[in-house]
């Protein structure tokens, strides 16, 4: 397969891979409209609000660093042979549309192509996903777990060394499904199929209040307490991100399914 593209060693005139992880525009801070609510509100009236914080704690940062994970310095950690595969579904997928390209716009389309491309993909592979990034987060260490959480309510993205930092975070089983699975949704994404799933405001609503009953009152007092106060500890803030993706995954399967495409969809 010596005329693929391959990370580690491109061949004359083929396209880069990036050497610096592109630099998304951050998500429009949209959430930020709705803390008056969650300060000020009963429990049931603050579910949806608090949700919104969720929805971006993990979108802001993770898929945004996606192209970094398949083509940046954590790519040498995969097997050769599944370097060999997934670079082969990428050149398939995109020929040479990105030739003349710069890294940065090669990147920035890729990027854009797995973003878009997770709502093609099935709630199995979804649900892994989510299951990957909250064992991830989990593993963090303490300041690392709390920057990720001030960056993403700040709506901004996380730092190039923080993504490095969840990456690593992987297990090596880990690692190669995560990036199995950004491969998958731009190669979905550039054939058109599946078809992009799409969800109504209502149901998400929906299942966002039945994910957020499952929040203890300590645990709601701690989303509050971190969205009143950005001054709040690394303890606090790790806590409070935390809390809610571990209670995601224990979800049943349909809401989290639901869970797993809203986090993705990353819903205004």
């Amino acid at each position: 397969m010596s005329d693929r593209y391959d990370p580690g060693d491109p061949p004359s005139g083929a396209w880069p891979p990036p050497t610096e992880p592109p630099t998304p525009e951050p998500p429009k801070a949209w959430w930020r409209r709705r803390w008056a609510a969650i300060l000020g509100g009963a429990a049931v009236v603050l579910a949806y609000p608090v949700a919104k914080f969720a929805i971006g704690f993990f979108a802001v940062g993770v898929i945004g660093g996606a192209v970094s994970g398949v083509f940046g310095n954590q790519w040498e950690r995969l097997p050769s042979d599944v370097r060999a595969d997934l670079t082969a579904q990428i050149h398939d997928a995109y020929g040479d549309s990105l030739d003349n390209l710069s890294s940065e716009q090669a990147s920035a389309k890729i990027e854009a192509d797995v973003r878009h491309g997770m709502l093609r993909l099935d709630d199995e592979t979804l649900i892994h996903r989510l299951q990957l990034q909250t064992s991830a987060v989990n593993k963090l260490a303490l300041a690392d777990c709390a920057g990720f959480a001030r960056s993403s309510l700040a709506g901004e993205r996380a730092s190039d060394e923080l993504i490095n930092k969840i990456q690593e975070a992987f297990d090596a089983a880990e690692y190669q499904a995560w990036i199995k699975i950004a491969v998958q949704a731009a190669v979905a994404e550039r054939s058109g199929s599946p078809e992009v799933r799409t969800v109504s405001e209502a149901d998400q609503n929906a299942a966002i209040n039945t994910w957020l009953s499952s929040l203890s009152a300590s645990e709601v007092a701690g989303l509050q307490a971190v969205v009143a106060d950005p001054s709040r500890s690394d303890e606090e803030f790790c806590a409070a991100g935390r809390s809610v993706y571990n209670r995601a995954i224990t979800s049943d399967h349909d809401l989290l399914a639901m869970i797993a495409y809203i986090d993705v969809a990353q819903a205004p």
